[in-house]
């Protein structure tokens, strides 16, 4: 049954772009829908496809790619676009700080003595709100 339905979902989303139908919702809804059947590169080869320069620029695309590649634990890709996204203009939401902030949490849980001074200066900037 999923697979069905992964397959007519690639089908509507190739005939809305051989049709010039996409928008940011279909986008966004696309690459969440797809996020575990695409691996990293294939994401960030969808996003750099779209041709729609509003649509690529937009959060809430953004975002979504962000979380796949997050979810993938390619964490320099995805900070990369993160770095981008702000080059861009976009403003981060609470989406986007909360998506960067988890797999952050998760490197320095796993890896804690990398990032010990990190850490140090994290807590002391948080002392200082």
């Amino acid at each position: 049954m999923f697979l069905l339905l992964l397959q007519l979902h690639l089908q509507l989303f190739k005939w809305m772009q051989e049709n010039n139908k996409l928008d940011v919702s279909s986008y966004s809804h696309y690459m969440r829908f797809m996020a575990n059947n695409l691996d990293a590169a294939e994401m960030l080869q969808l996003y750099h496809s779209i041709q729609d320069e509003s649509a690529r620029k937009n959060i809430l695309v953004c975002n979504s790619v962000l979380g796949c590649l997050i979810k993938k634990g390619k964490f320099d890709s995805g900070m990369k676009l993160f770095r981008q996204m702000q080059l861009d203009g976009l403003v981060p939401d609470p989406v986007t700080y909360s998506t960067v902030w988890h797999f952050i949490l998760n490197l320095v849980t796993c890896f804690p003595y990398i990032f010990e001074n990190e850490l140090l200066l994290i807590n002391s900037a948080c002392l200082k709100l």
